[in-house]
Formats: structure tokens, sequence, C-alpha cells
């Protein structure tokens, strides 16, 4: 079977080959562990991977032909979209995410009956949710007036952006293809709206590599330290709420530290963090400052998935404070390390979380609410808090065993091809 990806980002086996790894800005993240399980235990398929890039390429790389399209901007971008078509001759087209790549393929690629479009987050939902419960009149006190006379688009304007641009795009286009491919019931029961005739197809996801190394959740005693992951100047990740709880955690434990990935600007340690960070990162500086929480907050810069792994294990929590997510990664990187969890009620969540049982699962915009299941984990016993955790970590090591996703994901490539 010939298979042809679509993704949102360059993966790291073409970068690399093409010498040029930090100017695409490649990550891969669970990409890569989906790639290397399809060749581990699906030889037969003929893979080939194609996405945007600053300039047009190609490599073979261990049997996977990448094509680099160049810039969706280019007037031959889509020309060159059709002869990486013909010349991977696909079965199967497989696009991972409506949030980018899907947005610029040709409308008669995507009705061709052979698209599989993978759901990641739901920008209709996401637009909805996108100011994390916030006004743009909280924080245009803090706008960076070097970003506006560069005009680059501030919270407001792409808070609107997704609203009226990405989302409807979105929505067309999930109505002219046939078949989907998603992990929660909520992407489910979305896509059961905007296109009942389609089908759909339950995958999970193949986690970063580094997390499939077992059990290592390795708290010190004693320590009282909240790991949050990347993306806090978002407001839509809900850092202002997890800091309004923090505050409240502070009232018993004054030795508290919330520790947050790629948050590096924050710190305004330079003049290029200063003139970056946008509105909503000031205003969380400011509400930093305001809470008295200077010294317990740490900053943490772009974290490898090992390093993600380390934190991870030496912190007492993982704490989600999102206003929107359909099937956070983050969160079962934590499960999958055992670290204890705190989650807010929102998308598929709950589809990952048991309350009380695996983790804690709280409404969103709670800070009280927030505080008050943090608080439940520090207190725990050691014995409540294995099992927990145990439960967790079991639960997580089964949603994301990679064998059983590669046997999900050819069932759906066989269902699609069938169709045709």
């Amino acid at each position: 079977m010939n298979v042809l990806w679509f993704t949102n980002i360059a993966l790291p086996e073409y970068t690399r080959a093409n010498g040029n790894f930090q100017a695409l800005k490649s990550s891969g993240g669970w990409m890569v562990g989906l790639l290397d399980a399809v060749r581990r235990f699906a030889p037969d398929v003929r893979l080939s991977v194609a996405f945007r890039t600053p300039t047009p390429g190609f490599t073979q790389v261990d049997g996977v032909d990448y094509y680099g399209l160049g810039d969706s901007a280019d007037g031959a971008f889509l020309e060159r979209v059709e002869q990486c078509v013909r010349t991977a001759r696909p079965d199967v087209i497989h696009i991972h995410g409506a949030e980018a790549m899907a947005q610029v393929l040709p409308d008669a690629l995507l009705a061709s009956g052979k698209v599989v479009l993978s759901l990641q987050g739901i920008m209709e939902e996401v637009a909805k949710s996108y100011l994390g419960g916030l006004t743009w009149a909280d924080m245009k006190p803090f706008e960076n007036i070097v970003r506006r006379l560069f005009r680059r688009p501030n919270e407001q304007q792409i808070a609107a952006a997704w609203k009226t641009q990405r989302a409807p795009r979105e929505r067309e286009l999930c109505r002219r293809i046939s078949a989907f491919m998603g992990r929660t019931r909520f992407d489910r029961d979305w896509i059961r709206r905007v296109n009942p005739a389609a089908a759909y197809f339950h995958v999970d996801e193949i986690l970063r590599p580094e997390f499939y190394q077992g059990r290592a959740w390795a708290a010190e005693p004693g320590r009282h330290v909240i790991y949050a992951g990347a993306a806090f100047t978002y407001p839509l990740k809900g850092g202002h709420w997890l800091l309004r709880a923090l505050k409240i955690v502070k009232e018993s434990y004054p030795d508290v530290e919330l520790r947050v990935a790629a948050s590096r600007r924050c710190a305004l340690s330079n003049w290029k963090d200063r003139v970056s960070l946008g509105a909503y990162g000031y205003y969380l500086v400011h509400l930093i400052d305001e809470l008295g929480l200077r010294d317990h907050v740490t900053f943490l810069p772009a974290l490898s998935a090992q390093e993600v792994r380390n934190e991870l294990m030496h912190a007492n929590v993982y704490c989600l404070a999102s206003t929107m997510e359909n099937s956070p990664n983050s969160l079962c990187e934590a499960q999958m390390t055992g670290t204890p969890a705190v989650a807010t009620r929102v998308g598929g969540v709950e589809d990952l979380v048991t309350d009380g049982e695996t983790g804690f699962v709280v409404p969103p915009r709670d800070p009280d609410a927030l505080a008050e299941a943090i608080l439940k984990i520090f207190q725990m016993g050691p014995k409540q808090a294995e099992k927990m955790t145990d439960g967790a970590y079991k639960a997580a090591a089964r949603r994301h065993d990679p064998k059983n996703i590669v046997h999900d994901l050819l069932a759906a490539y066989r269902a699609v091809e069938g169709k045709k």
C-alpha cells in the first residue's frame, strides 16, 4: 500500500538531510514516533511525506520519500502538490490536522475519496476559547508597542482570524472529506455534527519515543513543585488561571514552585524577549508581580523530550489549566512518566483522566477548584499517590501502545482504500 502523508511541519529526517534543521524549525514530536512505528510494524506500507518548506526539495531516508513543497504563497505551489501526488501514487492520502497544511491543499484532492484527515485541535472550538476567559481590554494595557509598529497581530486579532478565517475553512474542508481519524468523544461528536455521512476511525496517537521508558516518577519528598507544559504565553492555555491557583496553594505551602516550559521570554532577560513578548505575556508578568509570585515561578527554555521527562519525573504534580483542548499529548506524557495530574474539564480531557482515580479533573476558569486539586495531591500519602499514578500509567500505556495504534491505523487505511 502506498500512503502519502501531508503534515504541518517538516520532519527531522528531511531537515537534517537538507542541512537546514534550525531554519525549518522542525521538531517532529509525536510524528516521529508514528513514523518509526509504521516502519517497524507495517513494513509493507510505502510511505511518502509532504510539507511546506521555505524552498522546494526532495530527499529519501530509510525508504521514506520526503517532499518539500516550498512556500504555499508561491504561484507554483499547487502544481508541486499535484506533481507530488502523481509521483507518490498513493492509495491513501493522510492529512495530519486541519489547522495548516489542509487549508492550502486543492479542493479536488480533498474530495478525491482517498483522503483521511486526523483531527487535532478543533479550530472552531479553539476560536471560542482562544482568549481564555479574558477580554482584549484585560490585555490591551500591556500591548507591546514594538510588535504593533511591526504590525504583528495581537491576541484579539489572532482570535478574530481563528473565528472568521481558519474555523470556517476547517468546517468547509471537513464537509468535503469523507473519512476522519480521531481519538476522543469530543472530536467524534464534532465531526458527526459537521459531516454526518463521514466515516470516523478511532486511532490514538503515539507519543515521543522518550516517554516509552517506563514509569519513572521520583519527586523529592518535602518539595512542592508544579510543572506546566509549553505554550504558557497563549491565553488559551489558562496560565492566568494557574497563577491565581498558585497564589492559593502558596498560602498552605510557602515553598511551592511552578516550573513552566518554553516560557523563558517571560523572564524579560534580554531585548529580544522584550520586543517579542505579546500583550498576554506581559499581562502574565504583571499578574505574577501583582499576586506576589515572583519567587515562585521558574521560566524554563524550550525543552527536549528527555528534558520534559526529567521535569515531570521530579515534579509533584503536572497541571493543565487550558480553556480548550482535544487530547493534549503533554497530559499523556505526564501519565506515561507516572506524574500525578490535574486537568481542566474541556474537550476530550475526560477520555484521558478518570476524576479521583487516575488524576483530578476540575472546571475550567476556576482557580479555587484548580488549587484544591493541587493541594489534594500535595497532601496525599505515598500509597494513595502510588495507586493513582499506577492507574494513570497503565491506562496511558494501553492507549499509546505503538503496535495497537499501527493496527488501528492500517485498518482505517484499508477501509479508505476500499471505498475509492
